[in-house]
């Protein structure tokens, strides 16, 4: 698998992605209603969380892969680890959407999986990729 790291996530200016009419991109969100992979066009504001505010949305690119979406999402929710990702294991601290976005970009994508500072519930790390 060829792929291309970014050591630090690049934050994409807002005028730029909310200009990009309809480039497509493929989302992966982890909520209480567990794991969704669904196609969108970058210029949307979107969460996969319920109580998110869309008038503050940022965007980031963390790097390059010759993965799908699905692919990253099937490296970690594989076999034994689907129930890890069910919406019965969410927990807002714990096991929420910013540490299975870390668990993605690490173990789906083998990317850097720091994240931006955007609250508490962003600084778990991931320290193996097996559940």
């Amino acid at each position: 698998r060829r792929r291309r790291e970014v050591y630090k996530y690049q934050k994409v200016k807002e005028d730029w992605w909310r200009s990009s009419g309809d480039a497509h991109c493929e989302a992966l969100s982890y909520g209480s209603g567990g794991v969704e992979h669904y196609n969108q066009t970058f210029s949307k504001a979107m969460s996969g969380i319920n109580n998110a505010d869309l008038e503050k949305v940022w965007k980031y690119v963390y790097g390059t892969s010759d993965l799908s979406a699905k692919e990253g999402l099937d490296a970690v929710t594989f076999d034994m680890c689907s129930d890890y990702w069910s919406g019965d294991n969410y927990h807002p601290i714990k096991r929420n959407c910013n540490f299975f976005t870390s668990t993605i970009l690490k173990c789906g994508f083998e990317l850097s999986q720091m994240l931006p500072p955007i609250g508490p519930s962003s600084t778990r790390k991931v320290w193996t990729c097996e559940c």
